[in-house]
């Protein structure tokens, strides 16, 4: 058939005019019945012409043509056509997930989910294979996911919810299919945490009975892919996550989430340190019960000597910090912190290097922007009159001292009255320091 040959050979590279003639003259072909006898070999280069050329068609006019195309090829050739292109389909998906979000990835991904969702409407009624359904959910969950990863939280989800809309209003059946398709998948791959957080957007306000089901799914598989894995994942998985982590309760974190979190940052903290500060940030409970031990879990990494380790360490005490109401505990915490920097801990090694006691300090100011409403300026002075006044009197590196004067601003700035003696500490404890400039 010549309008498929010339399909193939010259859809790649044409100008858009010639495109636009080639994608007609075979879309023409199709609906005249020109085409009644291609072979299974000649469909298969047809599915996967297509599937490659999804990161080519990307203006709107191109991407209704190949759309059209899609629909006219699906309605003609139904079982024979849609496992090839599906197949096309999940190669291309699958080369978009894992690569680091950037903008083009974003494009590839909401063209290849448009074009999915024409390809599922198109084929609505034909018999579809169980792990066909699944692989389509499957390239469904990558998009969605490379569109969560390489978005603002809020951006990628009103998007998605956006495409999902239209997608249900043509299937109103296909969102409960979707989640009876979850259920029935023993291993979920880390893509379907995207499609998980998507759905729990959607069904938020509207479906409390489907939100209730998926939600339970999302949490089990976010708790066994993210927190509970001996791989590390990459890093496009880890944002989409950010609905699953928010609907997570109080009780389910104790039973659920903890034990795995606890068990990971004990044995393997560098496989799973980056998800940490999402998790704490997007919980919607009061951590006080918990912050200690997970100021424990914490301390480790955060003195490690590997900066990606610190970083997220640090990342995750900023978080921890925002989760605890309770003044006792974020002072409780405040005074491990010092008992590391003066050597007097026994749990985690003494401090050998420099960039691990800014770290320290680092934690030790974050938490003075806790919520706590009930720590009482008698107990931020003690903290300055043992730890602070003793420690920069002492110390004789000058970076260090200008760090930990920036870290004790954050506890100054809780203060509500006038202290003689914090008053004189900065006018005569620190003549003798060059670093007097760093206030």
């Amino acid at each position: 058939m010549e309008s498929l040959k010339n399909f193939v050979r010259y859809s790649w590279y044409s100008s858009p005019k010639v495109r636009t003639n080639i994608i007609n003259d075979l879309i023409e072909s199709l609906k005249t019945n020109q085409a009644n006898d291609l072979p299974d070999p000649a469909l298969k280069i047809l599915a996967h012409t297509i599937g490659q050329l999804i990161p080519l068609y990307t203006t709107t006019k191109s991407r209704i043509l190949l759309s059209t195309l899609l629909d006219e090829v699906i309605r003609k050739y139904k079982e024979r056509i849609l496992k090839l292109i599906i197949h096309a389909f999940d190669v291309q998906s699958r080369a978009i997930c894992k690569v680091h979000p950037h903008r083009n990835a974003r494009f590839q991904a909401d063209y290849g989910f448009i074009y999915m969702s024409r390809i599922i409407v198109a084929s609505n009624g034909i018999t579809i294979e169980e792990e066909t359904d699944k692989l389509i959910l499957l390239i469904f969950s990558r998009f969605i996911s490379t569109l969560l990863a390489d978005s603002s939280t809020s951006q990628g989800l009103k998007l998605v919810d956006k495409r999902l809309n239209s997608l249900f209003k043509q299937i109103p059946t296909l969102a409960e299919h979707w989640i009876t398709l979850l259920k029935s998948i023993p291993e979920h791959d880390l893509a379907h945490l995207g499609l998980i957080s998507s759905l729990l957007y959607r069904f938020k306000t509207k479906e409390p009975t489907l939100y209730e089901q998926i939600k339970t799914i999302g949490i089990d598989s976010y708790s066994k892919l993210i927190l509970g894995t001996r791989t590390k994942p990459y890093e496009a998985a880890l944002k989409p996550c950010n609905e699953i982590q928010s609907s997570i309760d109080i009780e389910t974190f104790k039973t659920k989430v903890y034990p795995i979190l606890n068990r990971s940052l004990l044995r393997n903290p560098e496989i799973i340190i980056e998800a940490v500060p999402s998790l704490l940030s997007n919980l919607q409970f009061d951590l006080s019960y918990t912050a200690n031990e997970l100021a424990k879990l914490l301390a480790p990494p955060l003195i490690s000597k590997t900066e990606s380790l610190e970083a997220s360490a640090l990342a995750s005490f900023r978080a921890l910090a925002k989760q605890i109401s309770n003044g006792e505990t974020t002072i409780s915490i405040v005074q491990y912190l010092f008992n590391i920097l003066n050597g007097t801990d026994s749990s985690v090694n003494k401090l050998s290097v420099i960039s691990q006691r800014e770290n320290v300090l680092s934690a030790i100011g974050t938490l003075s922007r806790s919520p706590s409403t009930n720590i009482s300026q008698d107990d931020i002075l003690k903290l300055f009159e043992k730890y602070f006044y003793p420690i920069i009197q002492q110390e004789v590196h000058e970076g260090l001292i200008c760090h930990m004067l920036q870290q004790m601003s954050g506890w100054c700035s809780r203060l509500t009255t006038h202290d003689q003696t914090l008053t004189e500490f900065f006018k005569k404890g620190l003549d003798q320091k060059n670093s007097i400039h760093c206030l």
